[in-house]
């Protein structure tokens, strides 16, 4: 794959889901005392998050033509190919998020709490509605987010162009820490002219 086709067909959903849970952090403050906070709405995120976390991971693990694949599957190839990657930290603002913590080989689906909550509420909305919470739809768009980061480094440096390793339109909610981000002058306005202390020309 190429970083043009996972661009279209992985970063472009990635940032519709994201920009889908912004909404939702229009009404519902990210607050930890906010986590157990539920709602339909949630409820429709999860399954979306849930639905292209299993797209996106049958990709990265090379499943593509496989016809079963389980979270079993995907825990082994994450844990052989992405160091650390249980040990995540995503960042979004003052909210440190470990969507990982706790995965483990022994009961993989049971362990990775957002897919539990995921798999609960696809199997039986009616029962564990109580299953979309603000806490699990956090989780699982920062467990995508940080596969995806994960991936596009990867495949970006495989495509010799170190200089842009990130998507053009970057995440507006999530930074994954110690994955070095580029920073662009666009995204800062300065109310002065800066000069080139050299050839004293302006920059700017």
């Amino acid at each position: 794959m190429t970083k043009k086709e996972f661009e279209l067909n992985f970063w472009q959903h990635y940032l519709w889901l994201e920009s889908e849970f912004r909404t939702v952090l229009e009404y519902v403050e990210l607050d930890s005392a906010n986590y157990s906070t539920y709602s339909r709405r949630i409820e429709k995120l999860i399954l979306q998050i849930g639905s292209e976390f299993d797209n996106v991971s049958r990709e990265i693990c090379g499943l593509q033509n496989v016809d079963r694949t389980s979270i079993c599957d995907y825990y082994n190839y994450y844990t052989s190919n992405y160091n650390n990657i249980i040990a995540s930290i995503v960042i979004a603002g003052d909210v440190r998020l470990t969507p990982f913590d706790g995965w483990n080989n022994t009961a993989p689906g049971e362990t990775l709490a957002f897919w539990k909550a995921y798999n609960s509420i696809k199997h039986d909305r009616i029962s564990n509605y109580k299953e979309a919470s603000l806490k699990n739809a956090l989780d699982a768009m920062a467990a995508l987010f940080c596969v995806e980061m994960l991936y596009a480094k990867k495949l970006y440096i495989h495509d010799a162009n170190e200089e842009n390793s990130f998507p053009e339109i970057e995440s507006k909610l999530f930074i994954l820490d110690g994955l070095e981000h580029r920073i662009r002058p666009s995204k800062f306005d300065s109310p002065y002219d800066l000069y080139d202390d050299d050839e004293g020309k302006k920059i700017n």
